[in-house]
C-alpha cells in the first residue's frame, strides 16, 4: 500500500518538475493509483470490522463455561 502512496505522490511531482511534459496522463495515473489505494483501504477496513464483530476465543470459552455451569445446576 505504501508503494501506491509513493507513486501517487511522485507522479504530480514529476509532472511539475518537467513542465514541458503534458500533465494530463500524469493526472490520470495519479487518480488510478489513489483510487486503487482507496479500494484496498476499504477492503482492509471491512475485514477489520468483521473481525471485531467476532467474539474472542476467551469470550467464547467463557460463554461455553457458563453454559456448562448452567447445565450442572439444573441436574438433580
Amino acid at each position: 500500500m505504501r508503494l501506491y502512496a509513493v507513486l501517487a505522490a511522485a507522479v504530480p511531482l514529476v509532472a511539475s518538475l518537467w513542465s514541458n511534459i503534458s500533465w494530463e496522463p500524469f493526472l490520470a495515473v495519479a487518480a488510478v493509483l489513489l483510487g486503487t489505494g482507496e479500494v484496498a483501504q476499504r477492503a482492509e477496513n471491512r475485514k477489520t470490522a468483521e473481525a471485531l464483530e467476532l467474539p474472542s476465543s476467551w469470550e467464547a470459552a467463557r460463554m461455553r463455561q457458563a453454559d456448562l455451569t448452567d447445565l450442572e445446576h439444573r441436574q438433580p
